[in-house]
């Protein structure tokens, strides 16, 4: 939730799994948290559209089917977790299986991020040597006003004119919406991004909350690639990490998106909760502060 992204979480997981500081089964339920938490973007962008009553109950609905379909997959997924390791042992049976006979090296790593991300990095490193609180925090800021921008960018590309061609091209059937989704957010390794563009396109009738659904789900997919990138070049483990970010998104997607019945659950109860919200405005505040805040440290406390 601090971070809104879970790509960056699960990222710096696959770093702290890789060096042997977090194990396998401790990071996994990590991960799932994580998925619930990068939500919170979605939720505080509907709260920009509180001036308008239709208006806000459309965007609160595009935020909690986001927010809907990470924790419901969570519900049903980490007690199996918990208890029989199910996620954990799938994640780490296939990162054997597809390092077995591909063992990548750290020369090898992506080219992608050889010649773009790693230098930018290098620089930073050696002309900007401050305290590494310091650089995280100015990290974070960037990262945030990157995100910030690149909604913006859309906003104004796509909103107007273009609204009939992104109809068409976009969001012409579910098929058609998930894959935009999934090659979006991968390209740009942000689910926030797109999750969060999408709560005003819903908000101002351009979208209908049926056709970003499956968009939404599609952008939770995508957003797991830049794990899978930067466990290229790590042990097996790192990269059980990464696929369980992978699984976690893909085993959610299997059970809400080729059944139309379990399709229409998140749906159903977004539109509900958008109604609700309507009407008692200060609820959505005290949700973001209890689920977000107060009951992670809460159980953090507890579990001490």
């Amino acid at each position: 939730a601090i971070f809104q992204s879970s790509s960056t979480t699960t990222s710096i997981l696959v770093a702290l799994v890789a060096s042997g500081t977090v194990t396998i089964s401790e990071a996994i339920p990590v991960v799932m948290g994580a998925n619930i938490g990068t939500t919170i973007t979605a939720i505080i962008t509907s709260v920009g559209h509180i001036a308008g009553k239709k208006e806000f109950k459309k965007a609160v609905s595009a935020a909690f089917i986001h927010h809907n379909f990470k924790l419901f997959t969570a519900i049903l997924l980490f007690p199996l977790e918990y208890y029989f390791h199910s996620l954990s042992k799938i994640a780490v049976y296939l990162s054997h299986f597809l390092s077995a006979d591909n063992h990548i090296k750290n020369e090898s790593s992506s080219i992608l991020y050889k010649y773009t991300i790693d230098p930018l990095v290098d620089f930073f490193i050696h002309h900007f040597e401050f305290h590494p609180s310091i650089n995280f925090l100015v990290s974070l800021a960037i990262l945030f006003l990157s995100i910030r921008l690149f909604i913006a960018l859309l906003r104004n590309s796509l909103i107007g004119e273009s609204q009939k061609t992104l109809d068409l091209y976009v969001f012409g059937g579910p098929i058609k919406a998930f894959s935009w989704g999934m090659f979006v957010t991968a390209l740009i390794h942000s689910s926030t991004t797109t999750t969060s563009f999408m709560v005003p396109l819903v908000a101002t009738e351009k979208v209908s909350l049926r056709k970003a659904f499956p968009f939404i789900i599609g952008a939770n997919i995508g957003t797991t690639f830049t794990a899978l990138v930067a466990a290229l070049s790590k042990s097996p483990d790192a990269m059980s990490i990464a696929l369980a970010h992978f699984l976690f998104n893909f085993i959610g997607m299997l059970l809400f998106f080729p059944i139309p019945y379990l399709r229409e659950i998140p749906l159903m109860l977004a539109k509900k909760i958008g109604s609700f919200v309507q009407r008692y405005k200060f609820v959505i505040f005290i949700y973001v502060f209890m689920l977000f805040f107060l009951i992670p440290f809460l159980l953090i406390a507890l579990s001490q």
